[in-house]
């Protein structure tokens, strides 16, 4: 399979992975508001760890502004597969933060940020993931 990354070059993206790029383009402000609600978390250090989507919903029902939607494939005010990548987004941006989130395996795992983002690089990947491949990025016949 490594071969075939060799041989196309990057991995392809998957679906929540497009999904959220799309997303997060037209709507900016929900990674702000994810990352003032995180740090303001951090701040009070009433909780050695957090929830991610616990976080997308406070921001899902208590913020007021609308999430722009149009040309994509759900309309949803933010997608629950969101808070993987918005999690992933603040630890690439605050990395001595690394273990507020417990990050589980997820596609996200393989996302280097969107196009563009000043804190692009290196994919965070859950601590305990030691799959040499995600499953749902090959699309070749089984070996």
């Amino acid at each position: 399979m490594s071969a075939q990354l060799a041989l196309f070059g990057e991995r392809p993206k998957g679906k929540a992975t497009r999904y959220a790029e799309a997303f997060l383009a037209k709507n900016p402000w929900v990674y702000d508001a994810f990352r003032h609600h995180a740090l303001a978390l951090i701040e009070t250090r009433e909780r050695k760890r957090y929830s991610g989507m616990t976080i997308v919903n406070m921001i899902r029902w208590h913020d007021p502004r609308k999430t722009a939607t149009d040309g994509l494939p759900m309309k949803f005010r933010i997608g629950n597969h969101t808070a993987s990548f918005l999690s992933r987004m603040f630890l690439m941006e605050f990395p001595q933060h690394r273990s507020f989130f417990d990050l589980k395996p997820a596609e996200a795992d393989y996302w280097p940020g969107p196009p563009g983002w000043e804190f692009s690089g290196t994919p965070v990947r859950a601590k305990d993931d030691d799959r040499p491949e995600p499953s749902w990025y090959y699309r070749g016949p089984a070996e």
